[in-house]
């Protein structure tokens, strides 16, 4: 009841400040790329698919814009792209276009992690060295400090440079791993729609946080 709560109270601050931007929703990989995959074989496209439309959802609630990347199980590559590799990076290109087009983006690009190691866990939020996107991270970072108690909250990092995204874009944007699906219990945490439907809430309130704390 309390993060239901803080919500409400964020939408009633937030109208005005978030009527400014456009939310670009990312969900990891997609078709011929998996991405990384659960204990079970699940591939990281589902789960990232999964959450970016729970995401969707709140923030078309409150009446936010919204684009997401891809909606469907496929990635985003041009047809005449044939190889995996160059539908990779075909389909990086084609997110990276499609949000630069967008008036006032705000950017959040939606993916798990994994690890041979499988004591490795926690939620991390990482980002871009472009204006507004360390601030963005801080709020999402405190939001699900707060009311994540069975999660390991990382401490919030700048993304790899290798990270194409992250290093193209000139908007506030971050990468958020959710979780590791090579960690037994988080990997089952994960499995459930509630769970995911909590982080894509959570996502939703610091998301809110940050545009008011922006003014």
């Amino acid at each position: 009841m309390r993060g239901i709560a803080f919500f409400l109270l964020l939408v009633f601050l937030a109208p005005h400040t978030a009527s400014a931007y456009t939310v670009v929703i990312d969900p990891g990989h997609g078709s011929p790329d998996g991405g990384s995959q659960s204990l079970a074989g699940t591939p990281e496209k589902d789960y990232t698919l999964a959450v970016g439309k729970d995401l969707l959802l709140f923030l078309r609630f409150i009446g936010m814009r919204t684009v997401m990347t891809r909606s469907g199980d496929s990635g985003v590559y041009d047809p005449s792209a044939s190889t995996i590799r160059e539908k990779k990076v075909s389909d990086l290109e084609n997110r990276l276009k499609m949000t630069l087009k967008i008036d006032a983006p705000v950017f959040l690009s939606i993916h798990m992690n994994a690890s041979p190691i499988r004591s490795a866990s926690g939620l991390q939020v990482f980002y871009a060295p472009s204006a507004g996107s360390e601030e963005l991270g801080e709020a999402l970072t405190a939001v699900f400090a707060s009311s994540l108690k069975e999660t390991r909250i990382r401490s919030l990092a700048p993304a790899p440079g290798g990270v194409f995204l992250m290093r193209k874009l000139t908007c506030p944007a971050v990468l958020l791993e959710y979780g590791y699906l090579s960690n037994p219990a988080e990997n089952a945490r994960l499995e459930t729609d509630s769970y995911r439907q909590q982080l894509a809430f959570l996502t939703a309130c610091g998301l809110l946080k940050y545009m008011i704390d922006e003014g």
